[in-house]
């Protein structure tokens, strides 16, 4: 049962403990306290008690004074349209960035909107770095810079977000920290002394700002819209402050689900593959698939035939985009999002994180000085219509471990939802039907690179990060089809695995805040308001699986929250982190249409030092969590 009401949040010196909420719409302030003039807080302060002005705080202080002293000595540099026409701006050297028009950023669209060769070979673009195309607008290589957006916007042009599924307004230098990721990274430049002010940054398919182990970092007087992910994402930071910032409401304009991006991904493969005889020679071939037109019949798939089907549907999405004409493609229906929401398997307004990707579970323990992210202030931000509906992708491995069925860059091979039903099987109550296996232009694409790295015999190919258990191929090619039941009944060392995205990412659902393994945190005058999830909830299999199959939840299910939470929202998430102060929080208005919405939800080893003025009101939440 969901209830809508107001709520006064509790909150004292809190250690390891769950949120909690008063459920008294009345309560009076702390006794001894003289300057409370309305029922709003009770906890460690209340209203007008002093704890420590986090405005004053030494690092605020030391920050602004540096924004200062660089924008009145580095050297002045002025970008416009013209910088971005060829791709990424790397910054050159420390230097004030000053934006004099806004930036749309559509770079190479005549040669599919990527790094061309000649950019690659030049080092202009690195292969290692630039692997997942322009993941950047701004792309920052130096310490001691300044980026003034000026009052002008940056953002992505609407064919480039289309494609460009992994991109952020400004990033480091590269977008994973080292040896994290789809790929392989391992040229990170850790930079120390970055201003980011003055502006607003609008269409992102991920990030406004993403970065990776900065330290002394102020971001300040910036309006985010049309975030994918979050307006902000930080992992590994020291010293840093935001300020005066507004998130203004998450994409709900997404034109395409995750299987448009294993397909944008698979296609460099697929290309060298194909170029290739001896591997282009080696053939998928299935009994009864789904074909381009929606119809079945027996296919037989190479590296080009793949390829030129995948880039058949991707040409056909983009012309739909382009033209507001919807394509009659059972492919493209099949890459399209109707939803017009995030289906990622997280969405939220700020991201700030430990040393270390932020795609996993919550962290169980407070991190060394080494790996938390250290003294961490959040100023006068106001975070508004945060909406996300992740899909969950179940993932089937062989054996224990990361052993998961994923194609190079790490997108799961989807075997268990691209089925075809057949007859009813007897005696089953309720009445179950047979399961085949059909195939679609991404699996098919998947199983088949699979099955060629599976001979052996092209070790110096790269590929990535794909491991293809031979059960896959087998249940793909079998003749006669044999069924999804068999399939595990044949194959008693698999295992399904649940409570991931298309990336086999954890699906946390949807947050206003999420902080995690941070140690010195403040917060002062922040306010969060209507965060909604709109995922299904827990997706069950589209038939019941033989008994003995066994099914294990993704491995960031067991760090600190129980259950499935891709359909959770929440107002705040903090998971092992030392707060040292809040002073000011107001959280309404937090949704969640099948699952559980939790104001503020504390997991694993937290500790609040001081907090005053916490409001919490106006929420939809469940009772049962």
């Amino acid at each position: 049962m969901k209830l809508l009401f107001s709520l006064f949040f509790v909150f004292g010196l809190v250690a390891a403990q769950n949120w909690q909420v008063n459920y008294n719409n009345e309560q009076g302030c702390k006794e001894g306290c003289n300057n409370c003039n309305t029922p709003t807080i009770i906890g460690n302060s209340c209203a007008g008690d002093k704890i420590g002005d986090p405005y004053r705080h030494n690092t605020v202080a030391v920050l602004e004074e540096l924004d200062a002293r660089l924008s009145a000595t580095l050297p002045v540099i002025e970008l416009r349209n013209s910088d971005f026409a060829t791709g990424t701006y790397r910054t050159p050297q420390s230097a004030v960035y000053k934006l004099m028009e806004d930036i749309v950023f559509n770079p190479n669209p005549n040669d599919g909107w990527l790094p061309t060769q000649a950019q690659t070979d030049s080092g202009a673009y690195p292969a290692e770095t630039y692997q997942l195309g322009f993941f950047a607008g701004i792309a920052v290589e130096h310490s001691n810079v300044v980026i003034d957006l000026n009052g002008h916007e940056i953002r992505q042009h609407r064919d480039f977000y289309l494609v460009q599924r992994f991109w952020s307004a400004i990033d480091s230098n590269q977008p994973f920290p080292n040896n994290e990721g789809p790929a392989v990274f391992t040229n990170l430049k850790l930079v120390s002394g970055l201003i980011i002010k003055n502006g607003r940054m609008g269409l992102t398919s991920h990030h406004g700002i993403h970065l990776n182990e900065p330290t002394l970092v102020l971001i300040k007087d910036i309006v985010f819209h049309e975030f994918e992910v979050a307006a902000i994402s930080i992992n590994g930071a020291d010293r840093i402050v935001v300020r005066d910032c507004e998130m203004r409401g998450s994409s709900k304009i997404v034109p395409v689900n995750g299987l448009f991006s294993a397909s944008w991904f698979l296609r460099p493969f697929l290309r060298r593959a194909a170029a290739d005889p001896a591997m282009e020679a080696i053939t998928l071939n299935l009994v009864n698939a789904e074909l381009e037109d929606g119809t079945f019949g027996p296919l037989v798939v190479t590296a080009s035939s793949a390829l030129a089907r995948i880039e058949n549907a991707l040409n056909a999405m983009i012309t739909e985009w382009q033209t507001g004409t919807p394509s009659t493609s059972n492919d493209v229906a099949s890459i399209r999002n109707p939803s017009g929401l995030p289906d990622g398997g997280d969405t939220m307004g700020i991201i700030l994180n430990k040393v270390s990707v932020a795609v996993g579970g919550i962290t169980t323990t407070i991190p060394n000085d080494v790996q938390a992210s250290n003294d961490v202030t959040l100023l006068n931000c106001d975070i508004a219509d945060i909406v996300g509906a992740a899909t969950e992708f179940m993932a089937v491995a062989d054996g224990p471990g990361p052993t998961h069925g994923r194609d190079p860059v790490g997108a799961v091979v989807d075997v268990l939802r691209i089925i075809r039903l057949g007859n009813p099987i007897p005696n089953t109550q309720p009445q179950e039907l047979e399961t085949f296996f059909k195939g679609n232009m991404v699996a098919n694409a998947q199983i088949l690179l699979g099955k060629i790295q599976n001979t052996g015999n092209f070790p110096n190919f790269h590929w990535g990060r794909q491991f293809m258990p031979p059960a896959f191929v087998n249940y793909a090619e079998s003749n006669p089809q044999i069924t999804a039941q068999q399939f595990f009944a044949n194959n008693p060392d698999l295992r399904i695995i649940d409570q991931g995205d298309q990336m086999f990412h954890f699906v946390k659902g949807t947050h206003g805040v999420r902080l995690t393994g941070l140690v010195g945190v403040r917060i002062a005058d922040m306010h969060i308001s209507d965060v909604h999830d709109k995922a299904p909830p827990f997706q069950a299999l589209p038939f019941r699986l033989v008994e003995g199959v066994q099914r294990f939840h993704h491995p960031g299910a067991a760090a600190g929250s129980p259950g499935y939470q891709g359909a959770l929202a929440r107002g705040t998430l903090i998971g092992s982190c030392v707060i040292d102060t809040i002073d000011g929080l107001t959280i309404e208005t937090i949704t969640s249409e099948q699952g559980i919405a939790v104001p503020y939800d504390s997991i694993n080893e937290v500790t609040t030092k001081k907090a005053a003025r916490v409001i919490i009101r106006g929420n939809n939440v469940l009772t049962n969590r």
